[in-house]
């Protein structure tokens, strides 16, 4: 056997700072790189010059994100592009600035399949109608088939154009569910499956095989509402009965002849014909439109809205954890319950701001993570700092945990919200083991030491004393809400009982307390802290830039490195293992 001879002390390499020198000559790359790129976005109109008779042109295709983007490199990227998903927030910028623009002729949307729900569409539609009375608004529809949410938010438009070989499903909303329990039996697994009550169906895809009449009648009361609504605002937008649509849709299907006959369009044709229209109607002299995308119009107004007293937004999207979050230079979406509790705690402290207004888009998850970013709230009020939240499309259970001791909730008409109530689960896996030729051993001292374990259902004994712990978990949630909303426990709990509300259900039961978006939570912000100026807005925790981002990545990068599959999947084993009582809501996928 050979071995190596030792290296002189005076001959061996220095270590060298592997992250500082990664850092510095991608911080190298990114100036050569974003130097050029800044000089050609600027030449090719990165910063556009607006004419009159400009047309905005904005493009929703797919889900439309809440807050400002946490990728820095994709928002230097879209800036001189023009292109890129708009989220809400900038959304809110770019109509406030172009409904008083005199150069600005109108917008133009182009709207895709948006897979998107009912409380966020809402939300859009209530920024966009700021635009009415003051531009044209058109909207062209790119979809082979035009469901309810692409139509939804087109129907705010002056004018609706499609191709001439779209189709129309206008026929209704549908909810699925996926069961898992016969997939479990399949693979010898037995869930032990505890909700706190009889509404609280986030567990029953794991425990039965089809919904329970509970569940069924509180989702059918949601779609029936969402139904409802959506042909009540169709009509109106477009000055047709509601039940005469509710006629028409239950044909299942429409073609583009069809839809126009019936006035739920206005022309059929293609994108480029309706951007001329709309320029040339501005400004008959026009040889062209003058076509501005909606990031590089933001990029012209940069600076915008920037005066005035202060008033934070906070961004809670997302499952809830109890873990602090980790967040490399691209971002991630969650909350990290102890995250969150500390950016609360950074703008309640910041003498700056006067009133604090939290979006939350979330459908629960951890009690604890939950409950930091509660008492964090009933801080930053104790503080003095007016506290509003808004509610998006689902703020349920953890969800709505994490808005109870706002000063107001307000809510979108179709928010999902309240599921008050708890669940827990643990799956036995023994028998999967076995079906596969594993055997587990193991010794074990204390007569409930396994009670967690994955290879043991509860006795009759401890599944007692885990309703236990979830009556105390499932009071205290009643009860705190309870405290927020000014009522009593026996006012509260007959709404509970895990039982989920549209925002009008809940209103009605004072679960919330006005219906709108981030726009009216605003508003009331302003009204509790006395402001009646200008304001503006500033998102905590403050956005990093480009290099910030980068520079925070490579530091992480120095002292760790990416995990092996092994540390994943240890990682996954101990997050199973980990008891958890969870408030969470059911996913239901509604279209």
């Amino acid at each position: 056997m050979s071995v190596a001879a030792p290296v002189p002390p005076a001959s061996r390499p220095k270590k060298k700072r592997t992250g500082l020198v990664v850092f510095l000559l991608l911080a190298l790359g990114a100036v050569c790189i974003g130097v050029p790129l800044l000089f050609c976005g600027l030449m090719s109109g990165g910063v556009p010059s607006l004419s009159k008779g400009t047309v905005i042109s904005l493009r929703f295709d797919g889900p439309i994100p809440d807050g400002p983007s946490a990728d820095p490199l994709a928002e230097l990227s879209s800036a001189f592009s023009g292109g890129g998903p708009l989220t809400l927030h900038d959304l809110r910028t770019l109509v406030e600035a172009a409904k008083d623009d005199d150069k600005v002729a109108g917008v133009v949307m182009e709207i895709g399949p948006l897979g998107e729900g009912m409380g966020k569409l809402e939300e859009v539609r209530e920024i966009l109608g700021k635009l009415k009375g003051k531009k044209k608004l058109y909207a062209y529809i790119n979809s082979d088939f035009v469901g309810e949410d692409s139509y939804y938010l087109a129907a705010i438009a002056d004018k609706i154009v499609v191709n001439p070989e779209t189709g129309f499903a206008l026929n209704g909303f549908v909810a699925q569910i996926t069961f898992w329990r016969g997939t479990l039996e399949k693979l010898h697994v037995k869930p032990d499956v505890i909700m706190f009550k009889e509404y609280k169906s986030a567990g029953e895809p794991y425990k039965n095989k089809e919904m329970s009449p509970a569940f069924e009648e509180w989702l059918t009361s949601v779609l029936t509402e969402y139904y409802d609504r959506f042909c009540e605002t169709v009509a109106t937008s477009r000055g047709l009965k509601k039940e005469d649509l509710k006629v028409l849709f239950a044909k299942g299907g429409l073609t583009a002849p069809e839809a126009l006959k019936e006035k739920l369009i206005d022309a059929t044709g293609y994108p480029d014909e309706l951007e001329s229209e709309l320029r040339l109607a501005a400004d008959p002299d026009a040889k062209k439109p003058n076509m501005v995308g909606g990031r590089r119009y933001l990029a012209s107004k940069r600076g915008f809205g920037a005066k005035g007293e202060k008033i934070a937004v906070i961004y809670a999207m997302g499952p809830i954890s109890s873990q602090h979050g980790t967040q490399g230079i691209f971002g991630g979406e969650g909350i990290a319950g102890p995250d969150l509790a500390k950016t609360i705690r950074e703008a309640a402290d910041d003498d700056s701001i006067k009133a604090i207004v939290m979006r939350v888009d979330s459908p629960g998850g951890s009690a604890i993570g939950s409950d930091y970013v509660r008492r964090e709230i009933e801080l930053a009020k104790a503080k003095g700092k007016p506290f509003m939240v808004s509610m998006g499309t689902v703020a349920g259970s953890g969800g709505y945990w994490i808005a109870m001791d706002a000063d107001k909730i307000v809510a979108q008409p179709s928010t999902l919200t309240g599921s008050i109530g708890v669940v827990f689960m643990k799956l036995n896996i023994r028998g999967f083991y076995e079906w596969i030729g594993a055997n587990v051993d193991g010794m074990k001292v204390g007569e409930n030491a396994d009670i967690m374990a994955e290879t043991t259902s509860l006795t009759p004994q401890q599944e007692a004393t885990m309703k236990e712990w979830m009556q105390v978990v499932y009071d205290d949630f009643v009860k705190a809400v309870a405290k927020g909303r000014k009522k009593t426990y026996e006012e509260i709990e007959p709404l509970a009982r895990g039982r989920v509300w549209t925002g009008a259900q809940a209103k009605e039961r004072g679960l919330v307390d006005e219906l709108g978006g981030l726009d009216k939570a605003i508003e009331l912000a302003k009204a509790q802290a006395g402001i009646s100026g200008d304001h503006q807005l500033v998102v905590f925790p403050r956005q990093k830039n480009f290099f910030e981002a980068l520079a925070e990545g490579m530091e992480g990068a120095s002292v760790r490195s990416n995990p092996g599959i092994m540390e994943i999947v240890q990682r996954l084993e101990k997050e199973a293992k980990t008891p958890k009582v969870m408030v969470v809501m059911p996913e239901v996928e509604v279209r």
